[in-house]
């Protein structure tokens, strides 16, 4: 059994994609195999999964010709055809453009071509562990970002991540999604030094300049930008690190919580995810995370 990933989006939404592969390679020993197209149309947005320790190749040039045969809107009567005689030989395409939770995917026992968003955990919870080991980083941190590691986890280090970018310069993506404002983060932050003894904040964003500018994160803070438009998988891992969370409505962000390890983690995360409430979020934020 083959299962063609479409990867798609930034990180945050590449490593929704990888965990459900890679979970259902788990429960069906099937081979994991990453379909990159959508990142060679959109250079903003690289596929960088080989960053990580992940179980996965890329697609051979011949597998990249059946997955654009499979994916083409045009040729879908003539794929159906085909599966209907010979099953076998192409693999069934299963696409999700809707937020939410659909257990029947772990059905399938074919090949099959997963393309869509895939953003909850109930997707991969069972098989968090190895999920945490794939996606831990191949190289050693930079000397500037060592020394940022060895602050993170000598205090009750706090992430804050703020995420504007296209949410701010796409009027549609504005729209849907929205942006996480200051009272917010204010609200977060206060919750943070109720529970939190001597909090340390580490404040993350691909808009440093309008952050610090704007966010009134108070003292001990550390706005760690060296990393921003560069290597955002070091970002990662430096948020990871964190003991404690304050989360954009952000895959980002959200990966950068989950991944965090401390038992006695506090994650903060906005109780509307999406602008637009027409669009389901109840699946994407764990039920342990506190919503402000």
């Amino acid at each position: 059994m083959k299962i063609f990933l479409h990867l798609e989006g930034g990180l945050g939404n590449q490593l929704f994609q990888y965990a459900i592969g890679r979970t259902l390679a788990l429960k069906t020993g099937g081979e994991l195999i990453l379909d990159p197209w959508e990142s060679r149309r959109d250079r903003s947005r690289p596929v960088v999964l080989d960053k990580f320790n992940i179980k996965a190749r890329f697609a051979t040039s011949s597998e990249n010709v059946l997955c654009r045969l499979v994916d083409s809107s045009r040729l879908r009567p003539l794929c159906v055809a085909v599966r209907a005689v010979a099953p076998r030989k192409l693999p069934r395409v299963v696409r999700r453009r809707w937020h939410g939770f659909d257990p029947a995917i772990f059905d399938i026992q074919t090949s099959v071509f997963l393309e869509g968003w895939f953003q909850s955990e109930l997707y991969f919870r069972e098989r968090a562990s190895e999920i945490r080991q794939d996606l831990q980083l191949r190289a050693l941190p930079s000397e500037e970002n060592r020394k940022c590691l060895e602050q993170i986890r000598a205090t009750q280090s706090v992430c804050i991540h703020i995420r504007r970018g296209d949410y701010v310069t796409n009027p549609q993506i504005n729209l849907r999604i929205g942006l996480c404002e200051p009272n917010y983060y204010g609200a977060a932050i206060d919750h943070i030094r109720r529970h939190v003894q001597s909090p340390s904040f580490f404040v993350f964003s691909d808009d440093p300049e309008w952050t610090r500018e704007h966010l009134p994160v108070p003292e001990p803070r550390n706005f760690v930008s060296h990393n921003c438009g560069v290597a955002d998988w070091e970002d990662l891992r430096l948020m990871s690190a964190c003991r404690h969370f304050i989360v954009a409505n952000s895959t980002f962000s959200w990966w950068g919580a989950w991944l965090g390890v401390s038992p006695e983690k506090i994650v903060i995360a906005p109780k509307q995810w999406f602008a637009d409430t027409s669009v389901s979020a109840k699946d994407i934020v764990p039920a342990s995370w506190v919503r402000v």
